[in-house]
């Protein structure tokens, strides 16, 4: 499976299990999805709470000097599709709910 198929697995999946309003990069290359989430949404906090059930994300503000990308996320879309990606991203859907 080539790393563009991967990532739109994991773009496909974000799109059925993130709420509404979530968009998702579609990169050129490389492995790693930004995820802009509904405004509502405190990406530290939702990394927080994925750390809890050992899911690793990446919040946004990490990559700003300044404080943006509040609501973003990076994920890795690197690794080989399998179910347990789709259950830990119906997880972080579900957490992106209970933060707002």
């Amino acid at each position: 499976m080539t790393l563009a198929q991967q990532a739109e697995l994991f773009r496909n999946a974000v799109a059925r299990h993130f709420p509404d309003g979530t968009r998702v990069t579609r990169p050129a290359g490389g492995h790693m999805l930004w995820i802009e989430l509904p405004s509502k949404v405190n990406a530290l906090k939702l990394y927080r709470a994925a750390l809890e059930k050992h899911i690793s994300i990446l919040p946004g503000t990490l990559f700003s000097a300044s404080g943006r990308y509040r609501n973003h996320i990076r994920i890795n879309c690197g690794n080989r599709w399998s179910e347990t990606h789709d259950r830990a991203l119906a997880t972080l859907g579900r957490l992106c709910e209970r933060i707002a």
